[in-house]
């Protein structure tokens, strides 16, 4: 007895609940409408399918397109960009290692001059000023016999200086190339710099803008820009870096060679950083004698008058003096 009541009660809640539904629904359906107005029975809009096709699309907006493309557009530029990140960051590095091979290659050329005794720049000069001596000699000019022994000795190594003197050139010359590259690595630098600020803005752009076909427009700019980043990348760790060693391999050649020919001189006794002091010390040592110069008779009897003469002069400026001083 106990369970048929409960089965019957049951069974009342749920229709109870069932009732109280509709009602709801019904509610919704017919809403309440201002007294005097007429009522006009209300339908129930229909339902349409539409097809978005892949992904989802916009409707009536300004910039159309496909969010869930320009949302796969955003990610790929993300890792464009880390990856022009990295470059940037090979190439910083780049410069540091190419800053100590200039660093280095000064290193050598100090070291070059102290070992030689010579400040840069007075070599050249000195050799320069050998050379002219040796071009004086055979100008068949006045010079002295030690000026003559001292050139002439010049002279049977002449090929030698003039070897000498191509070498410092070379040397000077890779100097100043080394400069130029620095110049160049500085230059290369502020432009990947710029190719970065660039991206980064297109990066940017991207995450702004809603129309997938815009965007995609904005990542192949970030390509070309990655491109760009890359290939000066390239450039300064191959061609630029290679240019850098070449140089500076060069540079310890041309000290070394000249440091040898240097020597050759020396044994020869020809000490380059004396020898224009000798040339000097020469030149100034013997005087050409002069020719004694013949006395013609007019000389003579200038010679025999010259003493009375002297003597009437200065009776004069005696006898002179009485007669102004008589007359003050």
């Amino acid at each position: 007895m106990n369970y048929k009541k409960s089965v019957v009660l049951f069974s009342l809640l749920i229709i109870g609940s069932m009732v109280k539904g509709q009602a709801a629904n019904e509610k919704e359906v017919l809403a309440p409408q201002d007294q005097g107005a007429q009522q006009v029975p209300q339908q129930k809009a229909k339902q349409e399918v539409v097809d978005y096709g892949p992904g989802i699309d916009t409707i009536d907006v300004e910039t159309g397109g496909n969010w869930l493309q320009k949302r796969v557009i955003w990610e790929d530029a993300q890792r464009k960009y880390e990856k022009i990140q990295d470059i940037e960051h090979t190439v910083l590095e780049s410069r540091i290692a190419l800053f100590e091979k200039r660093s280095e290659s000064d290193k050598i050329l100090n070291l070059f001059y102290t070992s030689i005794g010579f400040e840069q720049g007075e070599l050249d000069e000195i050799i320069d000023t050998l050379l002219a001596s040796i071009e004086k000699l055979h100008e068949g000019g006045p010079l002295t016999d030690k000026e003559k022994e001292i050139q002439a000795k010049l002279y049977e190594h002449k090929h030698e200086i003039e070897q000498l003197k191509a070498d410092i050139k070379s040397m000077v010359d890779l100097d100043a190339a080394l400069d130029g590259a620095v110049m160049q690595l500085v230059n290369q630098i502020t432009l990947a710099n710029d190719y970065v600020r660039q991206a980064w803005q297109k990066f940017k752009d991207i995450g702004q803008e809603l129309d997938d076909r815009k965007a995609k427009e904005y990542y192949l700019q970030m390509d070309a820009l990655s491109k760009n980043v890359e290939a000066i990348s390239g450039y300064i760790q191959g061609a630029l870096k290679e240019y850098f060693n070449s140089v500076t391999n060069k540079l310890n050649e041309y000290t070394t060679s000249i440091k040898a020919k240097l020597e050759i001189l020396k044994k020869s006794d020809i000490d380059l950083k004396n020898q224009v002091a000798e040339l000097e010390k020469a030149k100034h040592k013997e005087e050409p004698k002069k020719a004694p110069v013949k006395k013609t008779w007019l000389d003579t009897i200038s010679v025999i008058w010259r003493y009375p003469l002297s003597l009437i002069m200065q009776l004069w400026g005696w006898i002179t003096s009485l007669i102004w001083g008589v007359k003050k």
